[in-house]
């Protein structure tokens, strides 16, 4: 009896400090209008891995914020990216979309974790449809991988997209939310099968991937991908122009310095010129945020991404890094 008092105690005790001190799901549901995975309206997400923050979803999937400025008929501007744009680990009134809207440009995120070029091709064609007035698109990338092919995959036009969220099945996967079960994944995680397919003991699994993310080792490739990847973007835009947004993890910490190197600069460099004889008509316009961000950091000493519970110059964008984006981009957008 006093075995089973102390397993029950500790596991109280696991539970409790789980439920402080790590991340919640995200509760998903399959949108029939949509024909998407997308976080269910009215829900919340406790975010724990980098900063503590509370993030509420609206409708489609959105930020809530994001949801009533969208369906006002308010928003002008889509900007599409993954973890860095849904920004679940910064405040609402932090995100790039905020404060672009601040700036008199009414801006909208559509930021789902893990996506790449090939889920945005697909989402702008939804998101574009679904949210009245949108004259001008917007892709962020934060990692190069962003816009690399799949392995196996030379044509962007036949990918389907793959939306890496977590799925909630059934009343124990739902029960197991609501008493917040899911803070215990850190600690039995080695009871749980693969992510792509596996059914954890909680009852909670991830949506099946449909594609590999992992790029393609042949670099002879990349520019045959990267003009179809633009041919189908720009046409899925609604003036037919694009703003694609570069914004590298630089600067970072190397061997107890603070480096301004950017190991993908060869390749950024490949793809820019791509865009530049792609865009004829001024149909792409790339902007490079990283020597803003570097500039921050050498005037201030501070990096423009990390949190209190972050190493230094790791992590995804802070506040200051949103507010730099949308600096950046009202400019691209002014001009």
């Amino acid at each position: 009896m006093k075995l089973l008092i102390s397993l029950i105690l500790s596991l109280l005790v696991a539970w409790l400090l789980g439920a402080i001190f790590l991340t919640s799901p995200t509760v998903c549901q399959w949108n029939e209008k949509l024909g998407l995975p997308l976080p269910v309206s009215g829900t919340s997400k406790q975010v724990r891995d980098e900063n503590w923050n509370h993030f509420k979803y609206g409708d489609f999937g959105l930020e809530a914020s994001d949801a009533i400025k969208a369906f006002s008929a308010e928003a002008k501007v889509l900007i599409f990216g993954d973890s860095y744009i849904e920004a679940d680990m910064v405040k609402p009134d932090e995100r790039v979309q905020t404060n672009l809207s601040a700036k008199g440009i009414p801006c909208v995120g559509i930021g789902i974790s893990g996506n790449s070029c090939v889920e945005y091709n697909h989402l702008m064609g939804i998101y574009n449809k679904l949210i009245p007035n949108v004259t001008t698109n917007i892709i962020l990338i934060a990692d190069i991988s962003d816009i690399l092919p799949p392995k196996g995959v030379t044509d962007f036009n036949t990918l389907k997209p793959a939306y890496p969220f977590r799925k909630i099945e059934g009343k124990l996967g739902e029960l197991s939310y609501r008493l917040r079960l899911m803070a215990f994944r850190n600690i039995i995680k080695k009871g749980r099968t693969t992510w792509h397919n596996g059914l954890d003991i909680l009852g909670n699994h991830w949506c099946a991937s449909e594609i590999l993310n992992e790029a393609s080792d042949d670099t002879s490739h990349y520019e045959e991908y990267w003009q179809t990847m633009l041919k189908a973007l720009t046409a899925q835009a609604p003036d037919g122009r694009l703003i694609i947004v570069y914004a590298p993890i630089v600067p970072s910490i190397l061997d107890n310095a603070i480096s301004t190197a950017n190991p993908d600069s060869e390749l950024i460099k490949r793809f820019v010129k791509v865009c530049e004889e792609y865009d004829n008509n001024g149909r792409v316009n790339i902007v490079d945020v990283s020597p803003r961000l570097c500039k921050y950091t050498s005037e201030t000493n501070q990096f423009p991404r990390g949190f209190f519970n972050t190493q230094p110059g790791k992590g995804h964008l802070n506040g200051v890094g949103h507010k730099i984006l949308a600096e950046a981009i009202a400019e691209a957008l002014a001009q």
